[in-house]
C-alpha cells in the first residue's frame, strides 16, 4: 500500500498544477501555526508544542490502526496516507524555484535568477549576491533531503503518523511567530503596529511607543523550544541522512562521493547533530555531482549560463536518487517486508 501511496504522490506533483500553488503559500503550515499559536495562549508555548507532537502524530497512528484490512480499508489508508503526504511535502517548493532558477540562468534574466537565489538562501547565512553556484547546488541538494527524502522515509518506516511526527519536528524548529501572516496583513491594513511582547514581562501596551524595544515584526519563539526540536530533528535526521547520501552516491559520481563522505567531516565535532547531518548530505551531493572544472566564462563569478549546470545537475541529480529510494521500496514490497 505504502508504494502504491508513493507513486500516486509523484503523479499528484507531477499532473497537478494547482498544488504547486498551493503548497508555495505554505497553507499547511500556516494552519498548524495558528492551531499552535491559539494553543500556546491558553497553556504556553512549550507544553503546546509538546501536546501538539505527540497528539497528532498519535492521533494518526491510531486512526491507522482502526483501520480495517479489507477493500474499503484499503482504499481508506490510500487516500488518508495520500492527503497527509500532500500537506507535508515540499513546503518551500525547492523543486520548483531550483528548475526556476535554472531557466532563468539559461535566457539570461538576472532579475529572476537573483529572486530565485534569495528564496533559496532564505533562512540560511548564504548571501544570495554572492553565493557561489556551488553553494546553491548544495542548498539544492540539502533542500531535497529536507523537502521530500526526509518525509518520505518516515512514511515508509512508520506510515502517516511518521511522516507528520518529522513535518512537525521540522517545523517546531523553526522560529515560529506570533501571529499568522493572515493576522499581521491585517493589522498592516488597518494601521496596527505589531509589537514583539513575547521577549519581555510586560504587555505590548506598557511599551513606549517611541521605544528601541519596539518592534515592527512577527516575535520570534523562544530560543529554547526551536533548539529542542532542532536537536530532535538531528536525531530523526540521522538514519535518514546516511541512506540518502547512499542514494546519492549511486545516483552522482560514487568514487569521487565516498571519499568525500569518509574524508570531508574533519572538524565537526563542536557542531550539532542537525548541522553534520546537512554538512554530509552538501558534500557528498557536491562531490557526486562532478562538476569541478574550470567554467567556460573564466570570470571569477561565472556566467549565468555556466551557473545553470549547477542547478540543473542538482536537481537532477535529488530526482534520481528519489527514484532510486523508490525503487528500493517497490523491491522490498515485492519481497514482502512492508505490509
Amino acid at each position: 500500500m505504502k508504494l502504491i501511496v508513493l507513486l500516486l504522490v509523484l503523479a499528484l506533483e507531477r499532473f497537478w498544477r494547482q498544488l504547486v500553488s498551493w503548497r508555495a503559500d505554505r497553507q499547511a503550515e500556516r494552519a498548524f501555526n495558528r492551531v499552535y499559536q491559539s494553543l500556546g495562549d491558553v497553556i504556553g508555548r512549550k507544553p503546546a508544542a509538546i501536546v501538539l507532537w505527540l497528539v497528532l502524530p498519535g492521533l494518526v497512528w491510531w486512526f491507522v490502526d482502526t483501520i480495517g484490512d479489507g477493500f474499503w480499508g484499503v482504499i481508506l489508508y490510500i487516500v488518508f496516507s495520500l492527503l497527509v503526504l500532500v500537506a507535508l511535502l515540499a513546503p518551500r517548493q525547492a523543486h520548483v524555484r531550483a528548475q526556476a532558477l535554472e531557466a532563468a540562468c539559461q535566457t539570461g534574466d538576472e532579475a529572476q535568477a537573483m529572486k530565485e537565489r534569495e528564496e533559496l538562501t532564505a533562512d540560511t547565512n548564504l548571501d544570495p549576491i554572492s553565493a557561489r553556484p556551488q553553494q546553491l547546488a548544495e542548498r539544492i541538494i540539502v533542500l531535497g533531503f529536507h523537502e521530500w527524502f526526509a518525509v518520505l522515509f518516515w512514511f515508509v518506516l512508520a506510515g502517516p503518523a511518521g511522516a507528520l511526527l518529522y513535518r512537525l519536528t521540522d517545523w517546531f524548529a523553526q522560529p515560529q511567530p506570533t501571529s499568522t501572516p493572515v493576522e499581521d496583513e491585517n493589522a498592516a491594513e488597518e494601521g496596527v503596529l505589531v509589537v514583539d511582547d513575547t521577549l519581555t514581562d510586560q504587555p505590548a501596551e506598557s511599551l513606549d511607543e517611541s521605544s528601541d524595544e519596539s518592534v515592527r515584526t512577527p516575535a520570534a519563539e523562544p530560543v529554547s523550544v526551536a533548539d529542542e526540536f532542532r536537536r530532535i530533528q538531528g536525531w530523526l535526521d540521522w538514519p535518514a541522512a546516511r541512506v540518502f547520501a547512499l542514494l546519492l552516491l549511486l545516483a552522482g559520481g560514487f568514487n569521487r562521493g565516498w571519499s568525500a563522505w569518509i574524508n570531508g567531516g574533519t572538524g565537526l565535532s563542536s557542531s550539532t547533530m542537525y548541522e553534520r547531518n546537512q554538512h554530509l548530505i552538501g558534500r557528498v551531493g557536491h562531490a557526486s555531482l562532478e562538476l569541478e572544472r574550470e567554467d567556460d566564462c573564466g570570470d571569477e563569478q561565472p556566467c549565468l549560463l555556466d551557473q545553470s549546470r549547477w542547478y540543473k545537475d542538482a536537481s537532477g541529480m535529488v530526482l534520481r536518487a528519489l527514484m532510486l529510494g523508490l525503487g528500493g521500496v517497490a523491491l522490498i514490497t515485492l519481497s514482502g517486508w512492508i505490509q
